[in-house]
């Protein structure tokens, strides 16, 4: 068997002060998450019994429900056993089919084996590096994609991603500011895979008089909760009293969830759209460069303070059910039967 030298990742929307560098995998279609052509590595039976081994070690340490790991465990162990991954020979279909069979036990959008990728690693970024991942969340505007005003004094917020706030924040800042006058707002989050949730608190922020509890996240490896709340203190001007909507889609997740569950819990928000993709736990990312592979495994627990729950494998389901394609269009029909009535 090789060597099985590891570093490790946080990796997640909501860990650790919830501040995130990087986003957590969580698509619904495997093929996404494979860079194009397979790798060419051969496979022998040692190596798939190495990364299976990894993968089981890893489960135990870290995923956030042990006893599903042991089941887990019984599968892999099960499949090994009656050769179902003797036909793998290359390392891409190999870890794809692990990651499927994964997902068919845990239902957990996070769970997963990727290809190795160094820039993964946890090493402290050089000043060079730093600037250059800044540079690029600029030219993507920090996820930002669309602030306007609509006919009938409707704001409107594209977000495609949750930058950190402490890089970002007076991008949110300038964009709830904008938005401050309007009567109604609609956030759109169909095409949010996740990010900060420290941003997600800050935006939040605007929409109550209060801090607020949004998420507790509970680390199973070191037995301790990180809370997250909004905030005391906005510049600016709050937009406690107007409607507000959320526009979720399939492609929705993570960070993106955890405000549309949040809002929809608090009776803040009402949903349109479709379900969510269901990714709620962030996770630890265990490298494996003798193996040329990285696991993730969903470490945290993430509960909403006034379910008791999260949207793990079930998604967000919203109040409204539309397809993604309309959510906007009636979103603005209820917006402005509202209006209407007032």
């Amino acid at each position: 068997m090789r060597s099985n030298n590891r570093s490790r990742l946080v990796r997640g929307y909501a860990v650790i002060l919830f501040v995130l560098a990087l986003p957590t995998i969580a698509a619904s279609s495997l093929d996404n998450l494979f860079k194009e052509g397979e790798q060419e590595a051969k496979l022998d039976g040692e190596d798939r019994v190495a990364i299976i081994e990894a993968v089981i070690t890893e489960m135990h340490e870290y995923y956030n429900r042990p006893e599903v790991a042991v089941e887990l465990e019984k599968m892999l162990r099960r499949n090994l056993d009656k050769g179902e991954y003797r036909r793998f020979t290359k390392l891409d279909p190999f870890i794809r089919k692990l990651t499927q069979d994964l997902r068919s036990i845990s239902n957990d959008r996070h769970m997963g084996v990727w290809p190795y990728d160094p820039a993964y690693e946890d090493e402290e970024l050089t000043d060079e590096q730093k600037q250059a991942m800044l540079t690029k969340q600029k030219h993507e505007n920090f996820g930002f994609v669309q602030v306007s005003w609509l006919p009938g004094n409707i704001g409107y917020l594209e977000l495609h991603w949750f930058a950190d706030a402490a890089v970002a924040g007076s991008t949110a800042v300038a964009a709830m500011n904008f938005l401050a006058n309007s009567d109604v707002l609609i956030i759109d989050l169909r095409k949010n895979s996740g990010g900060s949730g420290n941003m997600v608190n800050l935006i939040c922020s605007y929409l109550f008089e209060e801090p607020k509890l949004s998420i507790s996240m509970y680390s199973r490896f070191n037995d301790q909760t990180r809370q997250g709340w909004t905030r005391s203190f906005v510049p600016g001007r709050r937009m406690t009293d107007i409607p507000v909507y959320v526009l979720i889609s399939g492609r929705t997740a993570s960070a993106a969830e955890h405000m549309s569950y949040f809002l929809q819990a608090e009776k803040r928000a009402t949903i349109v759209g479709s379900t969510s993709r269901g990714a709620a736990n962030p996770c630890e990312y265990r490298n494996y460069p003798d193996l040329s592979i990285s696991i993730q495994i969903p470490a945290y627990k993430a509960t909403n303070p006034i379910t008791g729950k999260d949207w793990e494998g079930t998604g967000v389901k919203p109040d409204i059910a539309v397809s993604a394609e309309q959510a906007l269009d009636v979103a603005c029909k209820e917006a402005a039967k509202l209006l209407a009535e007032d």
